[in-house]
């Protein structure tokens, strides 16, 4: 079972949903579309978190510790918990013990 990642964000981040299409034209106009493999949607949210040296630290430390390993998150509007990776993040100083970090958190699919 995956750990559950159960900081909040400053924000909410604005989701990204893109679908994988293939679509296929043809000379009269027609044209047909499918869904491209098993999961088709692969969500991702950018986030930002704000907090003391030793809040931004564990949140480092979690992300990487699962830098290879999916971790379970709920996103906004969703009603239960999904597998997500983050492929990386940013940190800033913002002055006196207060930092940010962000990351963005792309959906994992698991055979």
């Amino acid at each position: 079972m995956a750990d559950l990642f159960t900081w909040v964000p400053v924000n909410d981040g604005t989701g990204q949903v893109p679908f994988r299409q293939r679509k296929v034209r043809f000379g009269d106009g027609y044209s047909q579309v499918t869904t491209d493999g098993l999961n088709p949607i692969q969500r991702s949210w950018p986030l930002t978190f704000t907090g003391t040296g030793s809040v931004i630290s564990a949140i480092a430390a979690f992300l990487e510790d699962h830098a290879a390993e999916p971790f379970e998150w709920k996103p906004p509007l969703r009603a239960s918990v999904s597998l997500f990776l983050a492929n990386g993040y940013s940190l800033r100083d913002l002055g006196g013990d207060v930092w940010s970090l962000s990351a963005t958190f792309e959906e994992w699919h698991s055979p």
